[in-house]
């Protein structure tokens, strides 16, 4: 199984953040409008509207993808650019495995104040080994291949 190419992955992480982007921008619109979302003053953004977006924004990512990341270890983007996640055997990674090991981390780890923003740059930096895996493929033990 040939690894996928980092411009690869990085392009199919673009097309599944602007498919988050398109369902949370009427929810971002409504809380700039109604003054939960301050761009003058960030500390005076509402944190339970920031908590509740977040949790939308993995709910519609979970929803949109929950099919082709159960039957195919894929997302859109990986789907567009015929990639898909795998364990490092190269067997089929199971759906609790991929929500519990990798996307939770990915999502998770950047609300931790202060080191989440570090582990995310640190995630997204590791792919330049000669593996080209990042944090979460790492802590998931899988990888990223050519369908």
């Amino acid at each position: 199984m040939e690894l996928s190419s980092r411009t690869n992955r990085l392009l199919a992480q673009i097309i599944d953040a602007i498919s988050i982007a398109i369902i949370l921008s009427p929810l971002l619109y409504f809380g700039y409008q109604n003054g939960y979302i301050n761009f003058d003053d960030p500390n005076l953004n509402s944190i339970g509207f920031e908590a509740a977006t977040a949790l939308v924004g993995f709910l519609a990512y979970f929803a949109m993808n929950f099919k082709l990341l159960k039957n195919h270890g894929q997302t859109i983007g990986k789907r567009a650019l015929y990639i898909k996640i795998v364990n490092q055997d190269g067997s089929a990674t199971s759906l609790k495995d991929l929500i519990f090991k990798r996307i939770l981390f990915q999502w998770g780890v950047g609300y931790i104040p202060v080191i989440g923003g570090i582990i995310s740059i640190a995630d997204s930096l590791t792919i330049f080994g000669k593996k080209r895996e990042c944090l979460h493929d790492k802590i998931a033990k899988t990888k990223v291949v050519y369908v």
